[in-house]
């Protein structure tokens, strides 16, 4: 039999093992210099915030941002996603100064993250950021700054097209809608309040 255009023969890697690699890397990485101290710092001061989290990101950065403000909501913390190109002309109004603000961009340098970032600082509100590079104009800004690494970079054939970083970025996600959970005593009843369909709803 005739193996399928981009099959992979015995003995020889299978296509998706690059990115397999490079995802198994970066959590590596991330279990072993997890900040805990950190983590608890951020989770501590959210449960003081009387408005909502709000989520920003450009391009797939952006699309996770949605789905972790989605997670965050479902999970007890009011959370929106401001689109940071149109926060920049006029839905910045979105944010009050009783809110929070979480980050999204791997390299740090996102275009619109930066122009919106003096905004921001001038409410004076709580930020925290997701990035792979701590050092950046985006990491140095923040009060919180998760960061990830990449030591075997995205694991895209091309090593372009966002794929291990996107994975870590939403990892990030979970990991402080967990904590902040657990920290806020959310219970299955709660839960169930928020999921009133659905199999999980059914449950």
């Amino acid at each position: 039999m005739e193996h399928e255009t981009g099959a992979s023969t015995p003995g020889q890697a299978h296509p998706g093992a690059g990115l397999l690699k490079a995802v198994r890397s970066a959590l590596d990485v991330l279990a072993r210099d997890f900040d805990q101290a950190k983590v608890d710092a951020w989770s501590s001061r959210m449960l003081q915030i009387r408005g909502r989290l709000v989520l920003s990101g450009m391009g797939k950065s952006g699309l996770v941002a949605q789905k972790i403000a989605a997670t965050f909501a479902s999970t007890g913390f009011p959370s929106f996603f401001l689109h940071p190109a149109e926060a920049l002309h006029g839905d910045l109004g979105m944010v009050t100064a009783e809110d929070s603000v979480l980050l999204l961009s791997n390299s740090g340098e996102s275009e619109e993250l930066t122009r919106l970032l003096p905004s921001l600082l001038r409410l004076g509100i709580p930020l925290a950021a997701i990035t792979s590079k701590p050092q950046s104009s985006l990491g140095r800004a923040v009060h919180w700054c998760f960061s990830y690494a990449l030591p075997e970079g995205e694991g895209c054939p091309l090593d372009l097209a966002p794929m291990a970083s996107t994975t870590l970025q939403l990892l990030w996600g979970d990991l402080l809608a967990s904590f902040r959970m657990i920290r806020s005593g959310f219970t299955l009843e709660r839960f169930a309040e928020f999921h009133p369909a659905g199999s999980i709803g059914t449950k």
